[in-house]
C-alpha cells in the first residue's frame, strides 16, 4: 500500500468517527435521576429522621425520645408528636399532666390510626372508630335497599383507587393553600359530643355517616390535632404529595417558635422497673422478708453442741402403756391374774401358811364377799373388774 493510499484511508476513518460523535451528541442529551437508596443505620433506628430533619431547616429544635418519662417534661409552649404505642403509657398522672401542658399552651399533634377506642385522648375528645348505628329497622332497610344501586358506583370508585392512591384536601385556618394528603379508609374517625375546631372528612358510608381523617379540638390556651396516620411523616412515605408541606403548616399555624419532641417506639419497661416505679414499699418488703428467710435457713457454722440425748421411758411407763392396751382389747382377764398372782406370791412370803378370806378379812378390815370375789371370783362387766383390782390394791397396801 502506497502513503497516498495510506492516508486517504486513514483521513476517511477519522472523519466517520467524528461523524458519528456529532451524530450522537446531537441526538442524545445526559440527564440525572435520582434513585431512592437503602436507608442508613441511622434513618433505620428512627422512622421520623426525615421529619426530624425538615423541622430543623424550619428553625426548630427537635429532639427524639422513645423513654415515657420525659412526658412528665415537657417544653414549654411548645410541640409533641405522640405516636400510637403511647396507651400504655399515659397513666392517669401523666395524662393529666399532658392535658395541663396543653391548656398552658402547648400544642399535640396525637396518632389515632393505631390506638384503643380506651386511649385516655381518644376518650377525652369522644372521638369514635365506629358509625353510630341506624336509628330504627326501617332505616337499615332503607340502607339495604341503596346498597343495589350504589354497587356499581363503588365498583367504579375501587377500580380508580386501584389505579391511583385516594387523597384528601386538606385546608389549615391561616394557611394560605389548600394540601393534599394520602387517604387512610382503613381507620376513620367520627365525631362524638366534642365538637372539632376544623377537620379533615375522610370517606362517608352508605348510613350517611361521614368519617374523618384529622380533627383539631382547643383545649385550654393548645390545641389538640389527631390524625389517623403518623406514617405519613416517617421516613418512607412524607415525599409524598404534600405530607411534609402538611406537617411544616400545622406546626407553623399553630407553634411558629419553640421545641419540638417526637415520642415514638416508646420502651415497654420490664417487670423490675416497674416494680421500682409503681411499687418501692412492696419490693422493699419482699427483700427484707427474702433476707430473713435466707438467714433463718442458711446454716452458720460455730461451735458444736453435742447432741441431745434421746429421752427413755420409765418402767412404770411401759407397764401403763400395756395396761391401756389390754384395757382397749378387753384383755381383763389377763390383767386380773396379773394381779392375784401378784398379791398371792406376795401373801406367800408375808405368811407360812395360805391364808384363809376370813383371816385376810380380820387383818385388813375389808368384807370376805369382796376379798373372795377378788381372788376368785368372775368379773364380767368392766365395773366387777375395777371393783377386783382395788379391791386386790387395798388389801396388798393394808397388809403391809
Amino acid at each position: 500500500m502506497t502513503k497516498r493510499v495510506a492516508f486517504w484511508f486513514t483521513f476517511s476513518a477519522v472523519a466517520l468517527v467524528v461523524l458519528v460523535a456529532v451524530w450522537f451528541l446531537s441526538n442524545f442529551e445526559r440527564q440525572s435521576y435520582e434513585v431512592r437508596g437503602d436507608f442508613k443505620q441511622e434513618a433505620i433506628r428512627n422512622p421520623f429522621l426525615a421529619a426530624e430533619r425538615l423541622l430543623e431547616g424550619l428553625g426548630y429544635r427537635v429532639d427524639t425520645a422513645q423513654e415515657a418519662a420525659y412526658l412528665e417534661q415537657l417544653p414549654a409552649n411548645g410541640v409533641l408528636i405522640l405516636s400510637g404505642d403511647r396507651q400504655y403509657h399515659l397513666t392517669p398522672g401523666r395524662t393529666k399532666a399532658l392535658f395541663a401542658w396543653v391548656e398552658s399552651g402547648g400544642y399535640l399533634i396525637a396518632d389515632a390510626g393505631w390506638v384503643n377506642p380506651s386511649d385516655p385522648i381518644i376518650r377525652r375528645f369522644d372521638v369514635r372508630f365506629r358509625a353510630p348505628e341506624p336509628a330504627s329497622k326501617s332505616s337499615q332497610k332503607e340502607d339495604a335497599d341503596s346498597e343495589e344501586t350504589d354497587s356499581s358506583q363503588d365498583d367504579t370508585a375501587r377500580g380508580r383507587a386501584a389505579r391511583e392512591p385516594l387523597r384528601r384536601t386538606v385546608s389549615i385556618p391561616g394557611y394560605g393553600r389548600e394540601l393534599h394528603i394520602r387517604a387512610f379508609d382503613r381507620r376513620q374517625m367520627y365525631v362524638g359530643t366534642v365538637s372539632p375546631t376544623w377537620s379533615v372528612q375522610g370517606v362517608a358510608d352508605k348510613k350517611g355517616n361521614q368519617g374523618m381523617e384529622l380533627l383539631e379540638f382547643r383545649l385550654g390556651k393548645g390545641s389538640v390535632t389527631l390524625i389517623n396516620g403518623l406514617w405519613r411523616f416517617n421516613n418512607w412515605t412524607i415525599e409524598q404529595d404534600n405530607h411534609a408541606e402538611l406537617l411544616a403548616a400545622l406546626l407553623l399555624t399553630h407553634q411558629p417558635h419553640g421545641d419540638v419532641r417526637i415520642m415514638t417506639h416508646l420502651n415497654v419497661p420490664s417487670i423490675w422497673e416497674w416494680l421500682l416505679e409503681h411499687a418501692q414499699a412492696a419490693l422493699a418488703a419482699a427483700l427484707a422478708l427474702l433476707a430473713a428467710w435466707l438467714w433463718h435457713i442458711i446454716p452458720r457454722f460455730g461451735v458444736l453442741r453435742p447432741d441431745a440425748l434421746a429421752e427413755r421411758r420409765s418402767l412404770i411407763e411401759h407397764l401403763r402403756a400395756i395396761g391401756r392396751f389390754l384395757w382397749r382389747q378387753r384383755s381383763l382377764d389377763v390383767l386380773l391374774d396379773a394381779a392375784r398372782s401378784n398379791l398371792r406370791a406376795y401373801l406367800a412370803l408375808r405368811f407360812s401358811a395360805q391364808p384363809f378370806h376370813a383371816d385376810l378379812a380380820d387383818r385388813s378390815g375389808l368384807a370376805v364377799d369382796e376379798i373372795a370375789f377378788a381372788l376368785t371370783g368372775a368379773p364380767r362387766s368392766p365395773s366387777q373388774y375395777t371393783a377386783a383390782f382395788r379391791t386386790l390394791r387395798e388389801l396388798e397396801q393394808r397388809l403391809r
